[in-house]
């Protein structure tokens, strides 16, 4: 007969605490005792009735800590009575902080009282190990709530420093230094995706590789300086050139790639006569004008991404070597 009231008297405060942990008042309040005792421990000792009880369980609950897990481990059982059965527990919190996770250790004392056909929690009584509670002091909840609080933003403010680090080692990894424009790695990735959409029944895309001819003369005839100026003014009117949902990147050494995305034919020659366009314009302060060989070639449906690039290649070639200056397409 005792060990039915025990077992019983458990799974009430078992069910009473999760309703507790989870904010499910309406239980709460089905199982706290008529006469409800009090909460805390120390100073902190107060008696309350029904509804001051609900509101400190609900106020607690606004300003919980994250709970992963939870284990009751039942030390003691006294019986004070027929209807008073005593229950001194070890609670084991898993509680979140930030990313990670810190287990909580707690002590209880419950009075769990039989009333009215079920058992009701009468009174609870709660502390901490000594690593966690300073002698004298009152059940420190507020404390390790604070405490949890700054820490879980300590781990904020790191993770979005992380994040941004990552961010930046990205952009580097991505971009070209000397013109500022994607990088190769960054440019297959864009073609990659772009091969996807084509594939998943979006308009084809015109790939372009874009030459500058004769390069290695200006290096030769004015230094790898004026070299690399001429490369970053050739980028600013390929940039400058595109639309702004276009890609353009380097490609290596002096060669650029440009991707004219989810187009038609009748965008298409306009955009290649403003690239002609805008670089006899331009001053590249060497005396004489800078041109450019390409090849620029449609997306076909089923196309490996190897085979597109290699026939914009094809055609890079075929320009070059018909006498530079000119940019070949396909039908």
């Amino acid at each position: 007969m005792e060990a039915d009231r025990t077992a019983q008297a458990v799974a009430a405060l078992q069910q009473y605490l999760t309703a507790e942990q989870t904010g499910d008042l309406e239980t709460v309040d089905r199982m706290l005792s008529l006469d409800h005792a009090g909460f805390g421990t120390g100073e902190d000792e107060v008696a309350l009735d029904r509804d001051a009880a609900l509101g400190f369980v609900a106020r607690q609950n606004e300003q919980a800590i994250t709970v992963l897990q939870r284990h009751i481990e039942v030390q003691h059982v006294f019986h004070a009575g027929p209807d008073v059965v005593i229950i001194m527990a070890s609670l084991v919190y898993e509680i979140a902080l930030g990313a990670d996770s810190l287990s909580l250790l707690l002590r209880g004392s419950y009075v769990m009282e039989h009333t009215s056909g079920a058992w009701r929690v009468a009174h609870q009584h709660m502390s901490m190990p000594s690593s966690e509670q300073r002698p004298g002091e009152a059940y420190p909840m507020q404390r390790l709530i604070e405490r949890t609080h700054v820490l879980e933003e300590l781990v904020r403010e790191r993770t979005k420093e992380l994040q941004e680090a990552m961010s930046d080692l990205h952009v580097a990894a991505t971009t070209d230094r000397l013109t500022g424009l994607p990088n190769r790695a960054r440019l297959e990735e864009h073609l990659a995706a772009e091969v996807r959409r084509m594939a998943a029944g979006g308009r084809p895309s015109l790939l372009g590789i874009i030459d500058v001819d004769n390069f290695k003369l200006v290096n030769d005839e004015f230094g790898h300086l004026v070299g690399d100026r001429v490369l970053r003014e050739v980028a600013q009117v390929l940039r400058s050139t595109l639309r702004g949902h276009d890609v353009v990147g380097r490609w290596g050494g002096e060669e650029f790639l440009i991707l004219l995305t989810d187009t038609d034919a009748s965008a298409t020659a306009p955009v290649l006569q403003r690239l002609r366009h805008g670089l006899a314009q331009r001053d590249f302060g060497i005396g004489r004008g800078v041109t450019v060989s390409g090849g620029v070639a449609w997306y076909r449906s089923g196309e490996s991404l190897d085979g597109w690039l290699s026939r914009a290649d094809t055609l890079l070639y075929l320009a070059k070597h018909g006498g530079r200056d000119r940019i070949l397409h396909d039908d």
